[in-house]
Formats: structure tokens, sequence, C-alpha cells
């Protein structure tokens, strides 16, 4: 049984409406239920063919607002995107120093190492930056400290095991990256020449200073020999 519910505006009893839910009617108006309809079919997704149909109606639109993007983004990083090059010089280094009467038991990593370190030493760079070509560059010009910049900048490296090395420098214009590379490598050689110069003279005079003493020696062993002689055969000396 369902319990009679009076409304207060004319007492008149309330109204079952389909499904069992009651309608309250009277002078105020009346409250009635909402019912949510359901069809039971599942939400439409995007097929192949929808996508074909919205290119079909908007690719009048779209190719032109497409090309004039793609063409401003080109333009952007035309006028922003500047190219560096890299200005790359060959080498090859001993894995021991050469020598002209003793070799040298120095360790072979050792020397190598200290020839990379050499061409990035104030000892090469600091002749490079006084060349008046390469002080004229625009990279060298505004650095407070040239020296100290290139050692930074300017890379030598081993090829794999071998003896070869690369000298490589990179640079926004590729004919001061190819100046410095040359000079840095120019330097480098002339001075490995004159310190290869120097050593093979100093080598010289210990030789010949070393000749002139065993010269003396056999010297003085040849009158030893001869005073021992006389005092062996005093007859035939006499």
């Amino acid at each position: 049984m369902s319990e009679m519910i009076s409304n207060s505006g004319n007492g008149s009893p309330p109204v079952l409406a389909t499904g069992g839910l009651p309608v309250l009617s009277g002078g105020h108006g009346a409250l009635r239920p909402h019912f949510m309809a359901s069809t039971g079919q599942a939400p439409q997704i995007i097929t192949a063919q929808f996508v074909l149909h919205a290119l079909r109606q908007w690719w009048k639109v779209a190719t032109p607002c497409g090309l004039l993007l793609a063409a401003t983004g080109a333009l952007v990083v035309y006028l922003m995107f500047r190219p560096v090059y890299e200005a790359v010089a060959w080498i090859k280094i001993d894995d021991s120093p050469p020598y002209v009467a003793f070799q040298s038991r120095d360790d072979s990593r050792r020397f190598a190492q200290t020839q990379m370190e050499l061409m990035r030493s104030p000892l090469v760079l600091g002749p490079v930056v006084s060349q008046a070509e390469i002080a004229r560059l625009p990279e060298l010009q505004k650095r407070e400290a040239p020296i100290e910049w290139l050692a930074r900048n300017v890379k030598v490296a081993p090829v794999g095991q071998s003896e070869l090395y690369r000298v490589t420098f990179e640079s926004k214009n590729p004919e001061s990256a190819a100046k410095i590379v040359n000079a840095v490598v120019d330097v480098y050689f002339s001075m490995r020449s004159r310190s290869d110069s120097e050593t093979k003279q100093r080598v010289i005079e210990l030789l010949e200073e070393e000749r002139d003493r065993r010269a003396k020696e056999v010297e003085q062993l040849r009158a030893v020999v001869r005073d021992l002689t006389k005092q062996a055969n005093p007859e035939r000396t006499g």
C-alpha cells in the first residue's frame, strides 16, 4: 500500500505515475520526475571516412595556412641559424722521441701526451696570437685573453691506436678556422724542428767532448806503456 500524502494547498491526494513514482500536484504547481532517454548505441568514433570528409571540406583553407606557417618557420630558421665550420689538420707524432746517438727510455705515452699539451700551451699559442694575420681575426679581437680562449677551443685527439692525431678548431667563419689550425700546426712543427736541431747539436757537442776526453786517455795510456817498456828493457832504450 502507498501512503497518502496531503498537499498543503488543496489537500488532494498524490497520483502515482508510471513506474510507481508519485507525482505531487497542488496549487503551487506540480513536481514531475525526469527520465533520461537511452538509445543503447555506442559513442561515434573517428574513422578514415570521417577524416577524408573533413579534408575535402577544409583543404582549401588548411593548405594555404600550412604553407604560410612552413614558410614563416623556414625564414626564422634561416635568419637565426649560423653554421659552424670545423677545420682539421692531420699530423703524425712518433711514439718515442727521436734520437741521434742514445735512445731515450722515456714512456712513449708521456711523450705523445706532452706533444698534445704543447700544441695547446702558451709556448705554441703565444707565437700564434702574435701573428698579425691571426690577431686581426674577429674571433680573437673580442677576447680579453686570446691565448686561454684558444687553449680551450683548439682540440688535439689521437686517431684510434695509431700515431696520427687530429688538430681541430670550430668557428662560424671557415677561413678563420683554417687559419688558426694552420698557424698552430706550423708553429708546433717549427718549434719541434728547432728543438730537434738544438738536441742534435747538443748531442754532437757531447760526442766531441767525449772524443777529446777519450783521446787524452788513450795518449796517457800510451805514455804509461812506453814507460813500462823502458823499465822492462833498459838495454833497448839505452
